[in-house]
């Protein structure tokens, strides 16, 4: 017996975007341009019966950063 998740992941590359409410050490240091790598699971099986199927794979609800 084995498990197979079957998952998929993204890239968002974005820029000039809002400041969030991080602090950082540095004043010159901030995270205006944001480089995002995301992995979303779409199913889980064992052999051939599915266990868990991701209701919503476009949301980000499960959307995990990597």
């Amino acid at each position: 017996m084995f498990l197979i998740l079957s998952t998929k992941w993204d890239c968002d590359g974005a820029s000039d975007q809002k400041q969030y409410k991080q602090k950082f050490c540095d004043d010159h240091v901030s995270n205006e341009s944001i480089f995002m790598v995301s992995m979303v699971p779409i199913r889980l099986e064992l052999e051939i019966s599915v266990l868990w199927n991701n209701p919503y794979p476009v949301s980000t609800k499960y959307c995990r950063p990597i």
